[in-house]
C-alpha cells in the first residue's frame, strides 16, 4: 500500500514538473509604438533563432510564442532604443532566422542585417509556472543612451556629446573656427533620443533666439547597430540618416 502511494505521488509530481512551463510576454509601457524582435537558443534545432517583428502599441501586451524550458533560462530581445551587446541577424520584413549568429547565414541572405540584442536571464522557483513579462518602459531604455560619444569620423573639429543618467547632457565642439559648450536636456521618445537646447555655457553657438527650444536640436537613433542622427534645425543638409557619433567604450 505504501509502495502504491509512493508511485502515485511520484507520478503526480512528475506530471506537475513536466507541466511547469510558460510563455514570454512583452508589454509596451511607453507612449509610443515599439517593434521588437526576440531570440533564443533552440534545443530542437541546436542553434540560435531570432524572430520578428512584433508591433506593440502603447499599453499592449503580446505573446511572441516563446516558451521557457528550464528553471534557469534566458532569451534575447532587440528594439530601437533597447540595443545591447549580443549580435544576431534580423530582416526588415517579418523573419524567423535559424543560426542567427552565423556569418554564412548573412552571406547567403544579403537582405539580413546585424542588430545588437539585449540578454535577459530569468529564474523560476520549483513548481512555479514559468511565465515572464518583459516590460518596456521609457526608463528601461535610458541606459542605452547614457554615456560619452564622439564624432564618427575624425576631422578638423572635434564634437563630443555626454549624456548623463538624469538625461542632462553637454554638447561640445572645438577645432578650426569652432568652440562651444552647450547645456542640453535629453528625452526618450519611443525608440529615439531627442536632445533639446538649454543654454550656451561657453564659446559661440547658434544665437539663442534663433533656436526653437520646443524642438530638438538633434535626434539620435540606432539602426543595425549604428548610431544615426537627424540634426533638425541645426543643419538641414544633414537631416536624417547621418552617422554622427560613436559611443566611447
Amino acid at each position: 500500500m505504501k509502495k502504491s502511494k509512493a508511485i502515485f505521488l511520484f507520478t503526480i509530481l512528475s506530471a506537475l514538473v513536466t507541466s511547469v512551463y510558460g510563455q514570454l510576454y512583452v508589454k509596451n509601457s511607453t507612449n509610443n509604438p515599439i517593434s521588437i524582435a526576440v531570440g533564443w537558443y533552440s534545443e530542437n534545432s541546436s542553434c540560435y533563432v531570432t524572430k520578428g517583428w512584433y508591433n506593440i502599441e502603447p499599453g499592449q501586451t503580446i505573446d511572441p510564442g516563446m516558451t521557457f524550458t528550464s528553471s534557469d533560462d534566458y532569451f534575447f530581445y532587440y528594439a530601437k532604443g533597447w540595443e545591447g551587446s549580443y549580435k544576431f541577424l534580423t530582416n526588415s520584413d517579418a523573419f524567423n532566422i535559424k543560426n542567427a549568429d552565423k556569418q554564412y547565414v548573412k552571406d547567403d541572405n544579403p537582405s539580413y542585417t546585424w542588430a545588437m540584442f539585449r540578454k535577459k536571464e530569468v529564474h523560476f522557483d520549483f513548481l512555479e509556472k514559468k511565465t515572464f513579462t518583459l516590460n518596456l518602459t521609457e526608463s528601461s531604455s535610458a541606459g542605452t543612451w547614457e554615456g560619452k560619444y564622439s564624432y564618427e569620423v575624425p576631422g578638423p573639429v572635434a564634437y563630443n556629446l555626454t549624456i548623463n543618467n538624469d538625461n542632462s547632457c553637454i554638447y561640445e565642439g572645438e577645432g578650426i573656427q569652432t568652440f562651444f559648450k552647450v547645456s542640453c536636456k535629453g528625452k526618450i521618445v519611443g525608440n529615439a533620443y531627442e536632445i533639446y537646447y538649454v543654454k550656451t555655457i561657453d564659446g559661440a553657438f547658434y544665437p539663442a533666439d534663433w533656436i526653437d527650444k520646443n524642438k530638438p536640436i538633434m535626434t539620435l537613433y540606432y539602426n543595425a547597430g549604428k548610431l544615426y542622427t537627424d540634426e533638425g534645425q541645426l543643419n538641414k543638409e544633414k537631416q536624417g540618416g547621418q552617422i554622427l557619433f560613436k559611443k566611447k567604450k
